[in-house]
């Protein structure tokens, strides 16, 4: 058995489900829940060939930010935008709470998950539009997700590593890794955004599921 060392780029690869079940021309049909823990590790393990043992699965991503944060950085703002500021929280504001409470829930359960181990990056405020919604970043997630591909490469810890990502800031580290004889496989929904060429050539395969197929089958284990 190959040991293999997964890497997730959550919000990469929630914006990717996200994309598919807004504009695929089977969309209704793919029932599919990106909130669900259960949905998202069957999705992860359906990845993994018979041939590979997994040894970890790293899951970047961040908390976030909750309506105090935003409030924060508004006051810190010229008057007339914090008006607009204030007019839009007023309608959202338990919005983003709900949103603040499901988030950090789903982070802290999935850490629970066998072989799961969570990164936290940050979520920036840059700003705040025009309509005075807040402008928000993800930032460190790939910093943080370097170090370890490049630290499970150095120490010889895996004989793969599957990546979830399509954002081409981590080709360095699939640099790392291939130079020391690790296998670089990316992880591709089928219906999603496409692979960029960048990434293929600094890796060995590309390993790719449908997102259909993956929530039909579900539903068969739900009925299991």
């Amino acid at each position: 058995m190959k040991k293999v060392a997964v890497f997730i780029d959550w919000e990469n690869l929630r914006l990717d489900i996200h994309h598919i079940q807004r504009t695929h021309i089977n969309r209704r049909d793919i029932t599919f829940n990106y909130n669900s823990i259960r949905d998202i590790t069957f999705l992860i393990h359906s990845f993994i060939d018979t041939s590979e043992d997994i040894s970890k699965i790293f899951f970047y991503t961040a908390l976030p930010l909750s309506q105090d944060e935003i409030d924060k950085k508004a006051n810190s703002l010229p008057q007339e935008i914090q008006s607009k500021i204030t007019a839009y929280a007023s309608t959202t504001s338990e919005k983003i709470r709900k949103i603040h409470k499901q988030v950090s829930s789903f982070i802290k359960h999935i850490a629970f998950e066998e072989y799961f181990a969570v990164r936290l990056g940050e979520l920036k405020i840059s700003g705040f539009d025009p309509n005075g919604r807040p402008i928000i970043s993800q930032k460190q997630v790939d910093m943080l997700l370097g170090l370890d591909i490049s630290h499970i490469a150095y120490q010889k810890l895996a004989d793969k590593v599957i990546i979830f990502c399509k954002d081409t800031d981590i080709t360095p580290a699939l640099k790392c890794a291939r130079v020391n004889g690790l296998e670089v496989i990316i992880a591709s929904i089928k219906e999603g955004y496409k692979v960029a060429d960048k990434l293929r050539k600094h890796s060995d395969v590309l390993r790719e599921r449908s997102l259909i197929t993956i929530a039909n089958n579900l539903k068969g284990v739900s009925n299991d």
